[in-house]
């Protein structure tokens, strides 16, 4: 892990971030304290919503970007 910055490695170590990676539904409080820790670390992400349709639910896409190589994307539906 010595490529990976002290700022990503206290990030993944974060309750928030370990249900951002294992849970399919994340709830609007969750996302807004992920956000904080992002921006916090200076950790440069992406947040795009989709609004529900009738053909698919309203969900969420975060890419954290690592490094210039790597990131990390998750889409999960939204929960309210």
């Amino acid at each position: 892990m010595d490529n990976i910055s002290k700022e990503i490695q206290l990030l993944i170590q974060t309750e928030i971030f370990q249900k951002f990676l294992c849970t399919d539904a994340f709830k609007l409080a969750q996302l807004n304290a992920l956000t904080n820790l992002l921006i916090k670390a200076n950790i440069d992400f992406d947040t795009r919503f989709t609004s529900e349709t009738r053909r698919s639910s309203k969900s969420i896409t975060v890419t954290i970007y690592i490094n210039s190589s790597t990131t990390i994307t998750r889409t999960f539906l939204f929960d309210e």
